[in-house]
């Protein structure tokens, strides 16, 4: 059973970042009372976000992006400034929620504050993540 488990977790994969699936895989498999470790297990399971969900949400969040930041992110809005695709995931991120917060761009920023004000918290680490994941899978 503990193997069919392992086979079924390993074989999907979780881009949620609100659990380390490795971390949480080991917690389970160290404890000792049956129903406590399959209800771990169970729980574990349910928190996963299948690879193909994750692309779906992604792609659907990110598909108003490419219009003005390419579909590579590699192109620049504002003269000065490096594009998506030179940024660090902290510069994106730090990017992202000062736009929300109206603290980041300054005069040129008015697209991006009015564009980020319609997702959530969740929504945004989920882009964060997304644009992690497609610079992993295009090395």
């Amino acid at each position: 059973m503990n193997k069919l488990l392992l086979i079924i977790l390993l074989g999907i994969q979780s881009f949620s970042m609100k659990i380390d699936v490795t971390h949480e895989l080991q917690k389970c498999s160290n404890i000792k009372y049956h129903p406590s470790r399959l209800m771990c297990f169970d729980t574990l399971v349910r928190n996963i976000t299948p690879l193909s969900e994750f692309e779906t949400l992604g792609s659907d969040l990110t598909k108003e992006c490419s219009h003005c930041h390419g579909a590579k992110y590699e192109l620049s809005t504002i003269a000065g400034k490096k594009p998506v695709s030179k940024m660090s995931i902290d510069e994106i991120k730090i990017a992202l929620y000062g736009y929300k917060n109206g603290t980041y761009g300054g005069k040129d920023s008015y697209t991006m504050e009015n564009l980020i004000k319609q997702f959530t918290k969740d929504e945004i680490e989920t882009i964060i993540e997304y644009i992690q994941f497609k610079r992993d899978k295009n090395k």
